[in-house]
């Protein structure tokens, strides 16, 4: 279940070369990880320090091949 006040938000995620890329270009934030659990978290991390909110998820989109 969600929070009230929970805002989301979505993620491309892809990999490039060795590394993964979680790019929210609705606020043109990206972020890159090891993994793409760790690109997601970091995208995550770096939208609550922006807004200093605590209540910010990132809801990941992956490209199909």
């Amino acid at each position: 279940m969600l929070k009230k006040n929970l805002m989301e938000y979505s993620a491309f995620v892809y990999q490039q070369n060795e590394l993964f890329i979680a790019d929210c270009s609705t606020l043109n934030f990206v972020t890159y990880g090891n993994n793409e659990l760790e690109a997601v978290k970091e995208l995550e991390k770096t939208i609550k320090e922006a807004f200093n909110k605590s209540d910010i998820s990132v809801k990941p989109i992956y490209e199909r091949r």
